[in-house]
């Protein structure tokens, strides 16, 4: 007998798998689903040593390489991860909601704490909440009590594909490409700014003693003009310059009063020069009258002459070489003037140069301390994230199985109007159905990438719209099936056109649906559908299902039920006995039945049940009591 495919491709998997597998240094975990497997395989159990290789064990070194994420301070000795009060928190959060995801992953719903409070609660209350948020599901939970929710939950916990599900998602979150922003690049922009700051900051300090120097310079000449005139003004450093004015003013007034003084005394030298003459002159005079003088008087005379002579020629030499002094003095005083108040001028530029230096490299510096802090406040953000992540593993798993099963009901009814439309012989018929089918659809396809990166392929789909299916819905909760169904009609070409993009005229499509054979035939079809489709995207009110069971074309709807749907047949004849859809008040006890439990319009509309055991894993002789 030729070998089957189970016995066959676990033995394959296990006994003969590479040594990498099994080779020392493999995970401890590795090995035990090693070891494990190939005993189920000695047992000849091969279907469960299968399952056991196509699920490893999650391995606590990829955990704990993950949360090592946590934290960016090291300790600059032994380089250990020093976390602050709030990383620690959120790693310890993550902490524990990864050992409860690994705790499912190993031994699934029944090896979780079964306390009151405990793990088991805790799941089914996540999974709850999650179906709670999608319309359908939590009105047909209206009427569960607490025991077939609990059942309802347990169903879908203890199911393999949300194992798959959760071990899915963890292994994402655990993917070791996937790291938190790295802020140790603004952390070193932020340091080397600092540093140019701090650069600059020196820089201005230097240039700042030599600016004092200088300022020593001019208090200095500020002292000696006190001492020649009026001391400086008091005040800021500009305002001692003026000492130095002071001290050349009073050198310039010295030079004045000199030059007057010289002048004086040329002329007193000339003057005693003529009256040295006239001395001489009236001597000889006097000697030819018999007048003169003695020659002792006369030398008296002229002796005095010349000494006042010498005295102003003296007099004039020594003002003469005082005021080339102080010339020679107000020349090195005003160069000194000169030479500060440029020094003060290169002073005063580059000082504003490093002023400004200083603040751009504190702008920059603090351009990069923001940089640092928004990286900051990203990396807190998304470690928060990360934490809650590892804490919203199930929530997103129950999302993704309950996801799944909501796309496959709605794939149901498009497949049902394929078959529709395939049965169709009337070219009207197909236009209406093709009108049902992508009326309700958004507008622009939605294009999603799958497979893995490198191997990726894109997915385009065309979900439907909730607004379009609400829009119909209220259309048909007004005016009946008739409206919406001429809505639908004129958004498809009209085959009798013969042109392609020719569509429907209101008028023609209103023609098409007086017809009674027509209009029996396909309105209830509408009414069904939209009905469904809005139970996907938004759940029935109370007032809706009133409407539909007390108006003439929602009763229509049903009776159409009732000849094509069995399990609704099914479940009517067990529920109300044989016979019950004759009965003169059938639709008056159906009406009481849907709006006490929902349910019962899904079974109508062919919706699948996701929830409850009355449709999901038990018989319907129970549904509705």
């Amino acid at each position: 007998m030729e070998p089957k495919a189970a016995e066959v491709v676990p033995k394959a998997i296990i006994k003969e798998a590479p040594v990498a597998v099994v080779a020392p240094g493999a995970s401890k975990a590795t090995s035990e689903m090693i070891a494990k497997g190939r005993q189920k395989l000695e047992e000849g159990k091969f279907q469960e040593a299968l399952k056991i290789v196509q699920s490893p064990p999650i391995e606590q070194r990829k955990i704990s390489e993950k949360l090592e994420q946590f934290g960016t301070a090291r300790n600059a000795t032994t380089g250990a991860k020093e976390l602050t009060p709030a990383e620690l928190a959120r790693r310890t959060k993550a902490e524990d909601g990864a050992k409860l995801v690994k705790k499912f992953i190993e031994g699934g719903y029944d090896n979780m704490d079964t306390s009151s409070g405990g793990e088991q609660e805790m799941l089914r209350d996540v999974f709850l909440d999650a179906a709670k948020l999608r319309p359908m599901l939590e009105q047909e939970m209206q009427g569960m009590n607490d025991v077939q929710k609990q059942a309802f939950a347990e169903r879908y916990l203890k199911d393999p594909r949300f194992s798959k599900e959760v071990r899915g998602v963890f292994q994402d979150l655990l993917n070791p490409e996937k790291k938190l922003v790295d802020i140790s690049k603004f952390q070193d922009d932020k340091e080397t700014a600092d540093l140019d700051l701090e650069d600059a900051k020196a820089e201005k300090a230097d240039h700042q003693r030599g600016w004092d120097q200088n300022d020593l310079q001019l208090a200095e000449h500020e002292a000696r003009s006190a001492k020649r005139g009026k001391p400086p003004v008091e005040g800021a450093k500009y305002l001692r310059l003026q000492g130095l004015t002071n001290e050349i003013q009073v050198l310039r007034n010295d030079l004045n009063a000199n030059r007057t003084d010289l002048a004086t005394a040329q002329g007193d030298v000339k003057r005693f020069r003529d009256e040295l003459v006239n001395a001489q002159r009236f001597a000889s005079i006097r000697a030819g009258t018999g007048t003169a003088r003695s020659e002792a008087e006369i030398k008296r005379d002229f002796d005095t002459a010349t000494l006042r002579e010498t005295s102003a020629r003296e007099r004039v030499s020594q003002l003469d070489g005082e005021l080339k002094t102080k010339e020679g003095e107000a020349k090195i005083i005003d160069e000194e003037h000169q030479t500060l108040i440029e020094r003060r001028k290169e002073l005063d530029a580059k000082k504003r140069t490093l002023e400004r230096a200083v603040k751009d490299k504190e702008r920059e510096a603090a351009k990069k301390q923001w940089a640092l802090q928004d990286a900051k406040t990203v990396r807190e953000g998304e470690e928060q994230d990360l934490s809650d992540k590892f804490n919203s593993v199930f929530s997103e798993a129950s999302d993704k199985v309950l996801n799944n099963d909501l796309e496959k009901a709605n794939e149901a009814f498009n497949a049902e109007l394929e078959v529709r439309k395939n049965q169709a012989t009337d070219n009207n018929e197909k236009a209406l159905l093709d009108g049902i089918e992508r009326g309700m659809l958004v507008d622009a396809p939605i294009i999603r990438k799958k497979g893995l990166l490198g191997f990726r392929t894109k997915e385009e789909t065309r979900p439907m719209s909730k607004e379009k299916v609400i829009s119909y819905h209220g259309t048909l909760m007004k005016n009946g099936p008739l409206e919406p169904a001429v809505r639908l009609l004129i958004t498809q070409d009209n085959p009798a056109a013969g042109v392609k993009g020719v569509k429907y005229s209101e008028p023609e499509a209103r023609a098409i649906l007086a017809n009674k054979a027509f209009a029996d035939k396909m309105l209830p079809i509408v009414t069904e559908q939209i009905l469904a489709r809005k139970m996907l995207v938004g759940g029935i009110t109370q007032e809706d299902i009133h409407i539909v069971v007390n108006a003439q074309w929602g009763k229509d709807m049903l009776d159409k039920a009732r000849d094509r749907n069995k399990a609704y047949f099914d479940a009517v004849e067990k529920d109300m006995g044989p016979g019950a859809f004759d009965a003169p008040n059938f639709h008056e006890k159906l009406a009481e039945k849907i709006k006490k439990h929902p349910w019962w319009l899904y079974l109508i509309l062919g919706i699948p049940f996701l929830v409850g055991g009355a449709a999901a894993s038990k018989s319907l002789e129970n549904i509705g009591k």
